[in-house]
């Protein structure tokens, strides 16, 4: 809410899939796919220093 009034917002961000399961998560998406994601998000730090927040997906769907 911003002046009493809805806002529709959105957030880029990576989303890392890995392990057992990952193809089956990943093998019919395109990019621009509409989907919802569920998992954890984490802070990765690079080797420079910068830091970004990080996604990574136990469940993917396709909405």
């Amino acid at each position: 809410m911003e002046a009493n009034l809805p806002r529709q917002v959105y957030c880029r961000m990576p989303v890392v899939v890995s392990g057992k399961g990952s193809n089956k998560l990943t093998q019919e998406l395109v990019k621009g796919s509409n989907i919802q994601v569920s998992g954890f998000v984490t802070y990765q730090t690079s080797r420079n220093g910068s830091g970004k927040m990080v996604l990574h997906a136990d469940n993917i769907t396709q909405i």
